[in-house]
């Protein structure tokens, strides 16, 4: 697997968060710190933004996260006035749709 080099303000999820978090199901948020022991590995911080431990600082190694890409369904809204109707809507106009 190639590890990637990440950098604060990139949006990440943890890949296999049940296996190293005890049962967690969804680690994700936006680095804001980035770490280096002696060895010269880089460990990356983010305020969790999943389920469970919401608003907890998590750190993991470049090989335990990736980029989030795209949106999570949870924040779109095919409903006016609902909450992620907005990027609904960018979203279907990027596809040629009004």
């Amino acid at each position: 697997m190639k590890v990637e080099t990440f950098k604060i303000g990139d949006d990440v999820y943890v890949r296999e968060p049940q296996l190293l978090r005890g049962g967690a199901a969804c680690i994700v948020g936006t680095i804001t710190a980035i770490h280096q022991n002696a060895d010269g590995e880089c460990f990356y911080s983010f305020v969790n933004e999943g389920h469970p431990a919401t608003g907890k600082v998590v750190t993991f190694r470049a090989s335990e996260i990736g980029i989030r890409r795209g949106t999570p369904i949870s924040q779109l809204s095919g409903r006016p006035g609902h909450p992620g109707f907005e990027k609904w809507c960018a979203i279907a106009r990027s596809w040629g749709y009004e």
